[in-house]
């Protein structure tokens, strides 16, 4: 089951990848880990010094969900990049219109 979670993984991010090309000019890279999500984020932070911002997405709603919580409430003064929280009842072209 985890080999093919990894490979439908994949397989979006190939889309996505050639989007962001396409699209923005911008190459992603995929950073797959397991483990306690915030752990994860920012151990994949300390160790790629070419991440500048992290951007979060929020749930619309009451919450804005537990990574968005964890990160910024409770770990967002030791981030060492700043944080960016994109609202989920943004719309994509409210999106595009502030980037």
């Amino acid at each position: 089951m985890r080999a093919e979670t990894r490979e439908r993984i994949e397989e979006h991010f190939k889309v996505f990848s050639k989007w962001m090309i396409g699209k923005e000019g911008v190459e992603p890279e995929l950073a797959i880990r397991e483990g306690e999500k915030a752990t994860a984020v920012l151990e994949q932070i300390s160790e790629d010094k070419e991440v500048g911002v992290l951007v979060l997405g929020a749930c619309a709603g009451s919450s804005p969900g537990p990574l968005v919580t964890q990160l910024v409430t409770k770990l967002g003064g030791d981030m060492t990049v700043p944080i960016t929280v994109v609202p989920g009842a943004m719309t994509k072209e409210a999106i595009i219109a502030v980037s």
